[in-house]
């Protein structure tokens, strides 16, 4: 079983086959981290001890390692989540309020103290891949609207200093230059404010403890957005390294209607002991048995000639119901951007063929000039004669390729058709 509770202490853990990660509650009702690393089976063995103020200035909630911060009381460090109510009030006070459990998924349950207004944090083992999700949903229970001003997906504690930081950079025609960095104290911001996926960072992070291929240390995450983003990583003065990440804050606001609720998009994260090897494997086999999965059987079904339009309709349907709402949400970023890739290979490809055909005729008439002006020039014939051969080539080719692209064309926007149908998705923005 991926989750494990100790109901005495309000301790939890959520297991990978080979990793645990470990939080809890404390006296304050704060929902405090503990540990992530190697497995440990006993979740018995872990305590909640009580933490005190260092001094007037390092009050509780600044040294509390949070799973969630939120704005309010006195935090001066990074918050995952600030908004507005409707008399002004920016303070949240959260309280727990106990937990549920969802097969592999656990959700603990906030409540604002003041307000009628929910938060609840969301855990999922991916057991056999070594990998966590987590996000977070807030909940308006009042009877008033709430501006969102700021909502991250979750923040990570990990107990070092002077680790390496990883990302990528770039530029147009020069995409995912890695790049690393050595952690000290201070702030590393990566952003993305563009809208859409942009060259300069990337929505992850790698902390690693000089690992290498084969061996050491590594904590990595993913968030699930491709438009505006914003990551954090942060060596704090008090030993240890925290990083979050969620929807960039800039130039953001969201309006919250009354009885309304708003999921940020996850992380997908993991921890191993073993190196950059084994991150790389966790996520590709992952991501390659359940995000490309989808599309793979979408594309497969929709070159066939095997089905009626009707039959694949279907199982297009029960492949994309099979998805949970975020997995959709991100199917139907990836086939819009599809359909657009589609329209501008059709154009390109037509656009070769017009052009080679272009050359051929033109040729072609050079070549009859030539031998009417009895000036015969048997190399200018056989460059004519190899035009020619390519050119057929490419009608055989291409007038080949542009049905099957029409064709997943057509059944790429079925996809969406039945995504569009499907409740939560129909005001989706990219």
């Amino acid at each position: 079983m991926g989750i494990k509770i100790n109901e005495n202490q309000n301790i939890f853990s959520i297991e990978t086959k080979n990793t645990s990660y470990i939080f809890g509650v404390d006296n304050l009702g704060l929902i405090r981290h503990l540990y992530w690393g190697n497995r440990i089976d006993n979740i018995n063995d872990f305590q909640m001890p009580v933490l005190n103020e260092v001094s007037t200035n390092d009050p509780v909630h600044e040294i509390t390692p949070e799973e969630f911060p939120v704005h309010g009381g006195l935090r001066y460090k990074e918050t995952c989540l600030k908004v507005n109510f409707s008399d002004k009030t920016r303070e949240i006070v959260l309280r727990y309020e106990g937990y549920e459990i969802n097969g592999q998924e656990l959700i603990i349950k906030l409540k604002d103290n003041h307000y009628y207004f929910d938060v609840n944090l969301h855990y999922r083992s991916h057991y056999d891949y070594d990998l966590m999700e987590r996000w977070v949903e807030i909940v308006n229970n009042t009877k008033d609207q709430v501006l969102v001003e700021k909502i991250h997906s979750a923040q990570f504690h990990i107990p070092y200093e002077g680790l390496n930081f990883s990302n990528t950079r770039g530029h147009w025609g020069a995409e995912q230059q890695r790049f690393t960095q050595k952690m000290s104290f201070g702030k590393v911001v990566i952003e993305n404010r563009r809208g859409i996926s942009t060259h300069n960072h990337n929505p992850h992070f790698i902390l690693d403890k000089d690992a290498t291929e084969s061996t050491g240390e590594v904590y990595f995450g993913a968030l699930k957005l491709s438009g505006n983003f914003k990551g954090v990583v942060e060596q704090t003065q008090y030993g240890e390294t925290l990083v979050q990440m969620g929807i960039n804050e800039f130039d953001f606001e969201l309006s919250l209607e009354a009885g309304k609720s708003f999921i940020a998009p996850a992380i997908i994260c993991g921890y191993t002991s073993r190196g950059f090897e084994r991150m790389s494997h966790n996520l590709h086999k992952f991501a390659n048995d359940n995000i490309l999965r989808i599309k793979k059987s979408l594309k497969k079904t929709a070159k066939t000639y095997k089905y009626t339009r009707k039959e694949k309709y279907n199982i297009m349907k029960n492949l994309i119901d099979e998805l949970d709402l975020e997995e959709q949400k991100i199917l139907k970023f990836e086939l819009e951007r599809d359909i657009e890739s589609l329209k501008r290979g059709v154009w390109v490809k037509d656009l070769i063929v017009a052009g080679f055909s272009g050359i051929s005729l033109l040729l072609s008439a050079i070549s009859v000039f030539v031998k009417s002006t009895e000036k015969f020039n048997g190399n200018l014939l056989n460059i004519v004669w190899v035009v020619c051969i390519i050119d057929a080539l490419y009608f055989v080719i291409l007038e080949g390729w542009i049905p099957y692209t029409s064709r997943s064309l057509c059944f790429t926007q079925c996809a969406l058709q039945i995504l569009s149908e499907l409740d939560g998705l129909q005001d989706v923005n990219k």
